[in-house]
């Protein structure tokens, strides 16, 4: 089986396995099952970004119960809270991609502190916020990532972080985005926003798009920090869930925040 036919195979059950835990929260089951999948792909995420930090067996163990504990913690209304500090987090670490030196002694701390708050926060956004917003955001970041990919393989010659990840291009970015600005006009009229609101809907799209791009930057550093190609290997063709979830991570709590705008504008 090629590469390009385990990746596909692998969405398409993962894909599935999404759409599924949904449909099943709509259709009278309850939330059980998609919070049982958000918890189970959040503990993974978690137990794969503390490998990356070069923790051991038992270090892992700590880094996960500690996750799992913030989590449990941030189910009350510190959550509102929680959501602000995870997206000034994935600021710092935007101003890390983009060059901005940071000490060694700092770093590290930095993306500990991340991974521990920034999971937890996109799982219990994941959870709260479901509903027709919930699919919006799912296939606003779905979209992106996917349109990156084929455009950049397609057209990419300039790599938009060479020392981080040389396969991110410049016509991948692109790409993407314009491909999300065309399908979320679409997307908020099927959400039946004011058609009032649609350019700022279409611009909150773009802003979830970019935050994707940092989420997968920020897990291209970490893995290059610890010399990894992958930060797993339990999905077939992508590598580990954090390499599937990682612009979804960032994206979370930007989209979160621009929704929580919009209703005070509308009622949605």
């Amino acid at each position: 089986m090629t590469e390009f036919a385990k990746r596909a195979g692998t969405a398409a059950v993962l894909l599935v396995a999404v759409a599924g835990a949904l449909v099943l929260n709509e259709t009278g089951f309850g939330p059980g099952p998609w919070m049982l999948f958000v918890a189970v792909a959040c503990a993974a995420a978690v137990w794969e970004w503390a490998g990356l930090l070069g923790l051991g067996r038992l270090g892992r163990w700590i880094y996960l119960a500690t996750g799992a504990g913030l989590a449990w913690i941030l189910l009350s209304p510190t959550l509102v809270v929680a959501v602000w500090l995870t997206l000034g987090l994935w600021i710092v670490a935007l101003l890390r991609i983009v060059g901005m030196p940071l000490p060694r002694a700092a770093e590290s701390p930095l993306f500990g502190m991340l991974g521990l708050v920034a999971i937890p926060v996109a799982g219990l956004i994941l959870v709260a916020f479901l509903g027709p917003f919930a699919w919006a955001f799912l296939a606003v970041v779905i979209v992106a990532d996917t349109a990156a990919y084929v455009v950049g393989r397609r057209y990419g010659k300039t790599a938009l972080a060479p020392e981080i990840s040389p396969g991110k291009t410049h016509a991948g970015l692109i790409g993407a985005l314009l491909v999300v600005a065309a399908v979320s006009l679409p997307i908020a009229w099927g959400l039946n926003l004011p058609p009032s609101t649609w350019f700022y809907f279409v611009c909150l799209a773009l802003l979830t798009a970019c935050f994707s791009v940092v989420g997968d930057l920020t897990v291209s550093l970490l893995k290059r920090r610890a010399n990894a190609k992958d930060s797993g290997r339990l999905l077939p063709g992508h590598g580990g869930v954090l390499d599937r979830v990682d612009g979804l991570l960032a994206a979370a709590p930007a989209y979160v925040v621009g929704i929580q705008a919009l209703q005070g504008v509308v009622a949605i």
